[in-house]
C-alpha cells in the first residue's frame, strides 16, 4: 500500500502505517541498513538490512507515534562508507485508528484458505484482514465517503459530497467529476464510481435537466480525465413510463469494455439489465420488463431482490449481494447469464446466517 517513497533527512507526517523508505543510491555500497527508532515506543524500533535501495515497512509503525530514521551503507568488506542524515517521520491518525474507541472483529471460518488482502472501509480507512487499521484520509481532508476503492495505479477512488474523486493515499486531489455531461447538470453523483483499465471513468449520477420535473432518473456514463463523455446511458428513455412509476433506484453499475456492455442493477425494480453501450440499446432485463421497449428480451426472476453490487466474473457469470425481500435472508450470489431461451441459473450462494 505505501505508493509514496519517504526521503531521508527532513520530516514528514503520513496518514499510513505501511510506509515505503527510500535510500538512494551510494557508489560501492552493497548493503543497506535502515534504523527506525520511535520516540513514543522505544520498544518498537525496528532495523533492517537489504540489497535494495529501498525498505517497505509493513508492520511495527503505528498512528500516533513519532519516528526518527536514517541509513547506513556498507561496502562488499562490511566497511560502513556513509551514514545518512536523520529523518522525523509523525504518524497522525484520525478516530479511525485509535484502537482505544474503535475496534474491528474479523471472523475467519477457515485459516488455511484465507488470503493476503485489505479491506476497504466507507467511513474513510483500510485495514488487513486482522482488524488492524493501517489508513485513514488525514485529518482535516473528506471523511465518510462511498465507494471507497483502489486502483491499479495504488490510487484511491471515492464518492464524496456529491461527486467523484481520485486522490493519492495523501489525500491529494487528482481527479474530479465534471458539472455536466452532454446537457445534463450533475450535482449528485452516487452508488458508483470505478475508475477503467484504460484510465477513464465509470459514473453514476442523477439526471437533471432544465424545466424537466418528472421522476428522479440516473444516467451511467464514461468520461476521460478531461471531461470529455465516451458514452452515456439515460435510464428514463428505457421505461414504460407508467402514471405510479416512482423510480428505480439505479445503484451499481459494471462496465465490460471489451465486449462494450454495461450491467446496472436497479434494486426498487429487483432488476439487472444488460446494455450494449455501443448500439445503446438494452439486451436483456433479469426481473424486469422494459415493456416500453421490442429490443428488450425479458426474464423474470425470484432468484434475488434489492440488490447491489453487480460485477461480472472471468468466465462471464454475474456476482451480485442480494439483499433479498422481507423475511428472507440475504446471501451473495453467483449465476449465469442467460442464452436465448435458455433462462440464468444460481450457479453458487453463501447465505448470511444472522
Amino acid at each position: 500500500m505505501a505508493q509514496i517513497a519517504i526521503l531521508p533527512g527532513g520530516c514528514d507526517t503520513l496518514n499510513y502505517t505501511q510506509v515505503l523508505f527510500e535510500m538512494p543510491y551510494q557508489p560501492g555500497a552493497t548493503v543497506y541498513e535502515i534504523i527506525i527508532t520511535s520516540k513514543d515506543n522505544p520498544a518498537g524500533n525496528i532495523s533492517a538490512k537489504t540489497g535494495k535501495h529501498y525498505f517497505i515497512a509493513t508492520s511495527g509503525l503505528h498512528f500516533n507515534n513519532t519516528y526518527h530514521w536514517q541509513y547506513n551503507c556498507y561496502d562488499g568488506k562490511g566497511t560502513k562508507i556513509y551514514t545518512s542524515p536523520t529523518g522525523t517521520l509523525h504518524i497522525q491518525g484520525t478516530w479511525q485508528a485509535d484502537s482505544n474507541r474503535y475496534r474491528n472483529r474479523i471472523i475467519v471460518n477457515d485459516s488455511l484458505k484465507i488470503t493476503p488482502g485489505y479491506i476497504l472501509l466507507d467511513n474513510g480507512s483500510i485495514m488487513n484482514r486482522e482488524g488492524e487499521v493501517l489508513w485513514t484520509f488525514p485529518k482535516g481532508k473528506f471523511g465518510t465517503v462511498r465507494d471507497l476503492e483502489f486502483t491499479k495505479e495504488g490510487t484511491l477512488t471515492f464518492l464524496w459530497d456529491g461527486h467523484c474523486y481520485e486522490t493519492d493515499l495523501r489525500g491529494n486531489i487528482l481527479w474530479r467529476s465534471p458539472d455536466s455531461a452532454l446537457g445534463y447538470k450533475l450535482t449528485d453523483y452516487h452508488h458508483e464510481f470505478t475508475k477503467l483499465d484504460n484510465g477513464n471513468y465509470l459514473c453514476m449520477a442523477r439526471r437533471i435537466i432544465p424545466g424537466d420535473n418528472s421522476t428522479v432518473f440516473s444516467i451511467v456514463f464514461e468520461t476521460d480525465k478531461h471531461g470529455n463523455t465516451q458514452w452515456l446511458w439515460d435510464e428514463k428513455q428505457y421505461y414504460s413510463h407508467e402514471t405510479n412509476f416512482a423510480g428505480s433506484h439505479l445503484n451499481a453499475a459494471y462496465y465490460d469494455a471489451k465486449e462494450k456492455r454495461l450491467y446496472v442493477s436497479n434494486r426498487d425494480l429487483n432488476s439487472i439489465a444488460r446494455i450494449n453501450t455501443h448500439k445503446a440499446m438494452i439486451e436483456y432485463s433479469l426481473g424486469y420488463d422494459y415493456h416500453n421497449s421490442s429490443i428488450t428480451t425479458y426474464y423474470p426472476q425470484d432468484e434475488f431482490g434489492r440488490q447491489h453490487a453487480v460485477s461480472m466474473l472471468d468466465n462471464s457469470d454475474l456476482l451480485l449481494f442480494n439483499n433479498n425481500y422481507p423475511g428472507k435472508t440475504s446471501s451473495v450470489i453467483i449465476m449465469s447469464q442467460p442464452m436465448g431461451k435458455i433462462a440464468p441459473e444460481v450457479k453458487w450462494e453463501y447465505i448470511f446466517h444472522f
